[in-house]
């Protein structure tokens, strides 16, 4: 039982090296941190995971991850990786998206934004 079990992390641990080692250009990265009036937060979490479900079935969208802080439920953290820059333009130009920002627009006290490339990417793309 032990073997079979170490067996199965040894052939998980080598294919996320592979794909790491397989990832022959950089993803396009968007960090986006994000504070939320208290009042709004449902709301802004319901077009949040909207947003996000349509974004996750464009063709240059590898993840999009949104995350809400332990300790200060109002502060939230976007992580979306994308195929390359295109596809961050792409996806900034769809109507799912216009329609995000233009729904939370108001919802939003801070948002500081960076854009990254990444260095090696442990799981499977799409």
């Amino acid at each position: 039982m032990i073997t079979k079990r170490l067996f199965g992390a040894v052939i998980f641990v080598c294919c996320a090296i592979a794909t790491a080692a397989a990832q022959e250009n950089q993803y396009t990265v968007s960090a986006v941190d994000l504070d939320i009036v208290p009042s709004q937060l449902e709301a802004f979490l319901a077009a949040a995971k909207e947003n996000a479900s349509a974004t996750s079935k464009e063709a240059g969208n590898i993840a999009y991850v949104v995350s809400q802080a332990g300790d200060d439920p109002n502060h939230l953290f976007l992580f979306e990786v994308y195929k390359d820059a295109a596809s961050v333009q792409a996806h900034r130009a769809s109507a799912h998206f216009r329609k995000y920002m233009s729904q939370t627009r108001e919802m939003v006290t801070k948002r500081t934004s960076r854009s990254m490339k990444s260095v090696a990417l442990f799981g499977a793309p799409k």
